[in-house]
């Protein structure tokens, strides 16, 4: 994070900066599980903007 936050490089994301980690999620012990988890989180995050 602190790489990311502190790069010379004028990048897409970096008008957003300082990024914060907010959240840590365990990735599962399959792709399929992590996937899986990702979509969950995706599927929240959009009922969130559509609430």
């Amino acid at each position: 994070m602190n790489k990311h936050n502190s790069s010379p490089f004028n990048k897409f994301t970096s008008k957003y900066r300082p990024w914060v980690l907010t959240a840590v999620f365990e990735r599962g012990s399959s792709q399929a599980e992590a996937e899986a988890v990702e979509k969950s989180i995706k599927r929240q995050k959009k009922q969130r903007l559509t609430d």
